[in-house]
């Protein structure tokens, strides 16, 4: 199992964020592995709304059914999927998304939590994977930030 956490500090309004984030309809602005999203996508997701998400690694492309599996507005948001990517058939991810209020303004947690589906693919994730993803998380964060603060 690999579990990569990200946080940043974002100066607007914990509601703003919350809202923004978990509309899927704004990854693409933010995501950089994001191609597009399919689904009921424009407005905050709810607990059980499901959503297809597009999604490029490197030259790879890929989907992945997402589910909303709990949801506690504004500190709480966690979706559920199956990647269908690469060697990654039907790999199970879990994303967390936390916020919690700062005199700043909100601190921003994503927690991504995948299982690779066999041994091949753990070597891969071990060798390469994971390492992209980590950056791609941050690069991601940071895009985030500099969309919501500009």
């Amino acid at each position: 199992m690999t579990h990569i956490q990200n946080t940043i500090l974002i100066r607007r309004p914990l509601d703003e964020v919350f809202d923004y984030v978990t509309t899927p309809a704004k990854w693409v602005e933010w995501h950089p592995a994001t191609v597009s999203i399919s689904g009921e996508v424009d407005h905050p997701a709810r607990v059980g709304e499901g959503f297809v998400e597009k999604i490029r690694f490197g030259v790879f492309r890929g989907e992945i059914d997402w589910v909303v599996v709990e949801q506690a507005p504004p500190h709480r948001w966690m979706f559920e999927g199956k990647i269908r990517a690469f060697l990654a058939k039907e790999t199970p991810a879990l994303i967390t998304y936390q916020l919690f209020q700062r005199e700043e303004g909100t601190l921003f947690q994503r927690d991504l939590v995948y299982t690779a589906p066999n041994r091949f693919s753990s070597f891969l994730d071990r060798l390469f994977m994971r390492r992209h993803n980590e950056r791609e998380s941050a690069e991601a964060l940071e895009k985030l930030k500099a969309v919501l603060e500009k």
